[in-house]
């Protein structure tokens, strides 16, 4: 089973349980569509529309610096502020940027997921609440061997 059938699938399952309240744009079935978007800008009018995201200190997110092509690295996203109704993961230089979407209500919004990464990208989380959308963004780098320098490429000596 591919990736994104299974996070379209666990999307509505959440859209079933939670009766659609909470997220106007994803009770119309823009998840889908917003899962198949190849710009971050078609993501973000599909899943919060008339929403601008405003970068804020207080969305946590933690990302590996580095990692090597098709690594599977941990992404935990996090606002503790106050009650949030949902959460989106982007990474805009993927073929298509929505990684992850949580659906809560009234939740403590925390949430992680392991993600692959082919080249280098920012790592994005946008955390909808009652008061605004906030984002945090992290930047990846992937580079053969994970170091940065080269290490665990082939090197070209005799033997």
């Amino acid at each position: 089973m591919e990736r994104r059938v299974f996070l379209q699938g666990a999307a509505a399952c959440g859209l079933a349980m939670l009766g659609g309240a909470v997220l106007p744009a994803v009770a119309r079935g823009a998840a889908a569509t917003a899962f198949d978007a190849r710009r971050e800008d078609e993501v973000l009018s599909l899943l919060f529309p008339g929403l601008r995201p405003r970068p804020s200190a207080s969305v946590e997110l933690s990302v590996p610096y580095l990692a090597t092509p098709g690594q599977a690295i941990m992404v935990r996203a996090a606002y503790r502020r106050e009650p949030v109704q949902g959460l989106a993961i982007t990474a805009p230089k993927a073929g298509r940027p929505l990684v992850a979407l949580a659906v809560l209500q009234n939740a403590a919004g925390a949430f992680g997921l392991r993600m692959r990464l082919e080249r280098s990208s920012p790592v994005v989380a946008y955390v909808l609440t009652q008061s605004g959308l906030y984002s945090a963004a992290r930047r990846v780098k992937v580079t053969y061997g994970g170091y940065g320098m080269g290490f665990g490429q082939r090197e070209k000596w005799g033997g």
